[in-house]
Protein backbone atom coordinates (compact mmCIF):
# COMPACT_ATOMS: atom_id res chain seq x y z
CA UNK A 1 0.00 0.00 0.00
CA UNK A 2 1.52 3.54 -0.74
CA UNK A 3 0.34 6.91 0.16
CA UNK A 4 -0.55 8.81 -3.24
CA UNK A 5 -1.08 12.66 -3.61
CA UNK A 6 -2.50 13.92 -6.96
CA UNK A 7 -2.81 17.16 -8.02
CA UNK A 8 -5.15 17.88 -11.58
CA UNK A 9 -7.37 20.85 -12.24
CA UNK A 10 -9.97 18.18 -13.04
CA UNK A 11 -11.59 17.10 -10.67
CA UNK A 12 -13.28 14.12 -13.09
CA UNK A 13 -9.51 12.66 -13.03
CA UNK A 14 -8.75 13.26 -9.22
CA UNK A 15 -12.46 11.11 -8.77
CA UNK A 16 -10.86 7.99 -11.22
CA UNK A 17 -7.46 8.35 -9.58
CA UNK A 18 -9.11 8.17 -6.24
CA UNK A 19 -10.98 5.41 -7.08
CA UNK A 20 -8.98 3.10 -8.53
CA UNK A 21 -5.96 3.91 -6.50
CA UNK A 22 -7.96 3.05 -3.51
CA UNK A 23 -9.77 0.09 -4.91
CA UNK A 24 -6.10 -1.34 -5.64
CA UNK A 25 -5.37 -0.68 -1.80
CA UNK A 26 -3.58 2.99 -1.67
CA UNK A 27 -3.93 5.39 0.51
CA UNK A 28 -4.76 8.40 -1.64
CA UNK A 29 -5.24 12.61 -1.43
CA UNK A 30 -5.86 14.97 -4.31
CA UNK A 31 -5.98 18.56 -4.83
CA UNK A 32 -7.39 20.58 -7.35
CA UNK A 33 -4.83 23.81 -7.03
CA UNK A 34 -0.95 23.80 -6.66
CA UNK A 35 -1.63 25.33 -2.91
CA UNK A 36 -3.55 22.49 -1.95
CA UNK A 37 -0.98 19.93 -3.18
CA UNK A 38 1.64 21.75 -1.25
CA UNK A 39 -0.77 21.53 2.02
CA UNK A 40 -1.33 17.94 1.46
CA UNK A 41 2.10 16.89 0.68
CA UNK A 42 3.14 18.22 4.04
CA UNK A 43 0.35 16.08 5.95
CA UNK A 44 0.68 12.97 3.76
CA UNK A 45 4.76 12.96 2.94
CA UNK A 46 3.40 10.90 -0.21
CA UNK A 47 5.50 8.17 -1.75
CA UNK A 48 3.82 8.35 -5.68
CA UNK A 49 2.70 11.93 -6.94
CA UNK A 50 0.77 12.17 -9.69
CA UNK A 51 1.05 15.40 -11.16
CA UNK A 52 -1.08 17.38 -14.12
CA UNK A 53 1.48 19.43 -16.26
CA UNK A 54 -0.81 22.40 -17.61
CA UNK A 55 -3.07 23.83 -14.48
CA UNK A 56 -4.01 27.59 -14.07
CA UNK A 57 -2.04 29.37 -12.08
CA UNK A 58 1.02 27.46 -10.70
CA UNK A 59 1.45 24.73 -13.57
CA UNK A 60 3.36 21.33 -13.05
CA UNK A 61 6.73 22.40 -13.81
CA UNK A 62 6.53 25.44 -10.83
CA UNK A 63 5.41 21.94 -8.57
CA UNK A 64 8.31 20.22 -10.09
CA UNK A 65 10.94 22.62 -8.88
CA UNK A 66 8.86 22.64 -5.57
CA UNK A 67 9.21 19.44 -5.00
CA UNK A 68 13.07 19.89 -5.80
CA UNK A 69 13.49 22.49 -3.29
CA UNK A 70 12.26 20.59 -0.58
CA UNK A 71 14.47 17.65 -1.62
CA UNK A 72 10.84 14.86 -2.07
CA UNK A 73 11.42 11.11 -2.27
CA UNK A 74 8.42 10.71 -3.76
CA UNK A 75 8.24 9.02 -7.02
CA UNK A 76 6.64 11.29 -9.59
CA UNK A 77 4.08 10.33 -12.13
CA UNK A 78 3.62 13.22 -14.76
CA UNK A 79 0.22 13.39 -16.44
CA UNK A 80 -0.54 14.74 -19.53
CA UNK A 81 -3.22 15.17 -23.12
CA UNK A 82 0.22 16.25 -24.97
CA UNK A 83 3.25 14.39 -23.91
CA UNK A 84 4.52 14.94 -26.89
CA UNK A 85 4.98 18.39 -26.52
CA UNK A 86 8.18 20.51 -25.11
CA UNK A 87 6.43 21.56 -22.12
CA UNK A 88 5.87 18.12 -20.82
CA UNK A 89 9.24 16.97 -21.68
CA UNK A 90 10.55 19.51 -19.63
CA UNK A 91 8.68 18.75 -16.71
CA UNK A 92 10.14 15.18 -16.94
CA UNK A 93 13.64 16.45 -18.15
CA UNK A 94 13.53 19.02 -14.91
CA UNK A 95 12.79 16.36 -12.54
CA UNK A 96 15.04 13.63 -13.68
CA UNK A 97 17.85 16.68 -14.20
CA UNK A 98 17.22 17.16 -10.37
CA UNK A 99 17.14 14.35 -8.70
CA UNK A 100 13.99 13.32 -8.06
CA UNK A 101 12.67 9.72 -8.28
CA UNK A 102 11.55 7.35 -10.97
CA UNK A 103 10.35 9.94 -12.85
CA UNK A 104 7.32 8.71 -15.69
CA UNK A 105 4.99 10.58 -18.13
CA UNK A 106 1.28 8.49 -18.36
CA UNK A 107 -0.70 9.97 -21.14
CA UNK A 108 -4.27 11.41 -20.72
CA UNK A 109 -6.81 10.31 -21.17
CA UNK A 110 -5.81 7.38 -19.50
CA UNK A 111 -7.45 3.72 -18.98
CA UNK A 112 -7.82 2.65 -15.14
CA UNK A 113 -5.35 -0.75 -16.07
CA UNK A 114 -2.68 1.81 -17.37
CA UNK A 115 -2.89 4.19 -14.23
CA UNK A 116 -2.89 1.25 -11.57
CA UNK A 117 0.29 -0.18 -13.34
CA UNK A 118 1.67 3.29 -13.34
CA UNK A 119 1.22 3.55 -9.50
CA UNK A 120 2.20 0.06 -9.22
CA UNK A 121 5.31 0.29 -10.85
CA UNK A 122 6.23 3.27 -8.65
CA UNK A 123 5.02 1.51 -5.45
CA UNK A 124 7.89 0.76 -2.63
Amino acid sequence: MARILAVDDNRDILDLIRRAAEADGHQVETASTAAGFMVAYSRLDPEVVLLDVVMPGMDGIELIRWLVDIQSSARIIVMSGDLSGPYTEMAGALAKANGLQSVTLLPKPFRVKELCSAIRAHSY
